[in-house]
């Protein structure tokens, strides 16, 4: 697991090549140019979270970034975390602190770069007590 800062230069894939684009200057136009999480729930059972995303088939996929952070009410964004999912995945399971909230986002390493994290689908959801999913 590595501490990481939000992304500076994303990526967006069209026409199947990769290509910089600045998301301040020039959004991501669909779904289809990063991961989406397919998750839902806003609360789990226990302290692992399984998370699910749609596949990203167009350009070159190296590997997909699970992120993750802590949500502490009155206070600042804590630094999200990172974990590297095989390419040929599109879940991953987490194991969290119980009881507590979290946000969670998925992105995609392609030869290019990685496409960016603040245009992801963030997923909210709060652990409960225990170990069961």
């Amino acid at each position: 697991m590595t501490e990481v800062q939000e992304m500076k230069s994303p990526v967006m894939c069209a026409l199947g090549k990769c290509m910089y684009r600045f998301a301040s200057y020039f959004p991501f136009s669909s779904f289809s140019d990063f991961p989406v999480i397919l998750n839902h729930a806003t609360e789990v059972k226990g302290k692992k979270v399984r998370v699910v995303w749609s596949s990203l088939v167009t350009c070159s996929l190296e590997w997909y970034n699970v992120y993750y952070r802590e949500v502490l009410a009155g206070f600042d964004k804590i630094k999200w975390r990172s974990v590297n999912v095989s390419s040929k995945e599109t879940h991953h399971t987490l194991e969290l602190q119980c009881q507590k909230e979290y946000e969670i986002a998925v992105t995609a390493r392609i030869s290019s770069g990685e496409t960016p994290l603040n245009h992801s689908n963030w997923w909210k959801v709060k652990t409960g007590q225990g170990t069961t999913s």
